[in-house]
């Protein structure tokens, strides 16, 4: 493969990643995704072993690029994540909280133990 057909099979896994990443709306299906692009076994992991292949003088421009797109993947994925958690907080502000409701019973507790024995002696 040449240079530019890695830098075009690069871009064509950004724009995969981004359409798989949209509908997906639970962390662990967002981590999934991640692994599935950026793991040791992943499809950008592919282009780097690709990379030894090319001449030295190509090489620079595809691992620039290939540093671009897992920065945009993990971007993506840390936007995601923050979107889930801002989303979680705010159906967890808007339950409603009855406040006429009776408090919980305080614990009791227990007696000093020199009103104990003045209670015990008399």
């Amino acid at each position: 493969m040449s240079a530019a057909e890695l830098i075009a099979n690069l871009e064509r896994l950004k724009d995969e990643f981004h359409s798989a990443i949209d509908p997906l709306a639970d962390e662990q299906a967002i981590r999934a995704a991640q692994a599935q692009f950026l793991g040791k076994k992943g499809k950008v992991s592919d282009v780097m072993k690709e990379l030894s292949k090319l001449p030295p003088a190509d090489r620079p421009a595809v691992g620039a690029a290939v540093n671009t797109v897992k920065q945009f993947i993990e971007n993506m994925v840390t936007r995601r994540l923050e979107a889930l958690v801002a989303t979680a907080a705010k159906a967890d502000l808007g339950r409603s909280f009855d406040v006429t409701l009776p408090a919980r019973p305080v614990g009791g507790g227990h007696l000093h133990i020199l009103t104990q024995v003045r209670r015990e002696a008399v």
